[in-house]
């Protein structure tokens, strides 16, 4: 357990400047466990306990309103951090967090965080990085939700998975990462929505489609309805958000597997 508490640790942006005895410090106080699907990380407005990194599966950030209607933020996978944040201005978490599938996560308690980034200044340094990182990804996605009907918006989704996957060609066949819910979500509409969507993408000749496995067939057309070329949407906010499906270890549960867009 300790071994991979250290494995962790060490791919971590964050900690790429501490000594080796000072992440083995870390990793003594470091907790690794496996979450089923659903299970709560944190809830919004709770005070931060420690920062979470995700070793495999997905775990989704959302907001609930006073109606109990939640809208998904993004979700992050492997090798991303949670709540760094909080743990340095005090503030509780801005948001909830729950397990998308079967995750896995290395807890670092709040006082070794806060102990690290004390003796290694630096690590402020890093989270500024990242979170200037995240705020340029966000305007892009407020951007993206402001300016374009739910079919261009479905489609810039569906054709930067494709790039994430290195599919985004004629030809290229992919899965989707995602449920029709979770689109629906992140693109600010509606399951119906993102559902006739999909189908005018396939009625225009774009692709084809079976559940979550898409075959891009007319990458111009994809494009145009898109508003964007593959060079214009490479790097941009959903494909950073929303990276491809990674698939837990071998022998781990793949709960979620194939339940993508329907």
């Amino acid at each position: 357990m300790k071994d991979e508490a250290l494995e962790s640790l060490q791919a971590l942006p964050l900690f790429r400047s501490l000594s080796q005895e000072a992440l083995e410090i870390l990793a003594s106080r470091t907790v690794v466990r496996t979450l089923p699907e659903k299970a709560l990380l944190f809830r919004e407005g709770e005070p931060a306990k420690g920062l979470y990194l995700i070793l495999w599966g997905a775990i989704e950030i959302y907001r609930a309103s006073e109606d109990g209607r939640e809208h998904l933020i993004h979700v992050e996978r492997r090798g991303r951090q949670l709540g760094e944040l909080p743990l340095l201005d005090g503030s509780p978490y801005p948001a909830s967090a729950r397990a998308g599938t079967e995750t896995r996560v290395a807890f670092l308690p709040r006082e070794a965080f806060q102990w690290a980034y004390r003796e290694h200044p630096e690590i402020a340094d890093a989270v500024i990085r990242d979170l200037t990182g995240r705020l340029r990804k966000m305007v892009g996605l407020v951007e993206k939700l402001s300016l374009k009907d739910v079919a261009s918006r479905v489609a810039a989704a569906v054709l930067e998975a494709a790039i994430t996957a290195d599919k985004a060609h004629i030809g290229g066949t992919f899965h989707l990462p995602w449920t029709q819910d979770q689109m629906a979500a992140h693109l600010a509409t509606t399951r119906e929505s993102v559902s006739r969507a999909m189908a005018r993408l396939g009625r225009e000749g774009a692709l084809s489609h079976r559940k979550s496995k898409v075959t891009v067939k007319d990458l111009e057309a994809l494009e145009r309805i898109a508003g964007g070329t593959v060079e214009d949407l490479t790097g941009a906010v959903f494909a950073q958000i929303l990276p491809a499906m990674v698939s837990p270890p071998r022998g781990a549960s793949a709960r979620g597997e194939g339940d993508g867009a329907r």
